[in-house]
């Protein structure tokens, strides 16, 4: 529900990772979609008996990669990242 028409999200390998593709979506708009979707998770299972929080890894074309694959390992390099800083948070391919 927080996804445009003509984005895209699906399970991504194991059943606890996702990718959300959002085309014509620059760098500052991916940070705005990935914050508001961390901040959903966490807000609808607060009161869960065990509550939830989510890392994000972003990748932009063409800052971080040409290729499906550069924009891929960017982006789970970044998410590795987010969950080594304490998960729950957002972090951009370097």
């Amino acid at each position: 529900q927080q996804l445009r028409p003509g984005d895209f999200m699906a399970r991504w390998r194991v059943g606890d990772e996702f990718i959300v593709l959002l085309p014509e979506t620059d760098l500052a708009g991916a940070l705005v979609v990935g914050r508001r979707l961390g901040s959903l998770v966490q807000a609808v299972s607060r009161n869960w008996l065990l509550p939830v929080t989510i890392s994000i890894g972003i990748a932009v074309y063409p800052e971080h990669g040409s290729t499906v694959a550069e924009l891929m390992d960017q982006a789970e390099s970044a998410n590795f990242q987010a969950k080594l800083l304490g998960k729950n948070r957002v972090v951009i391919a370097s």
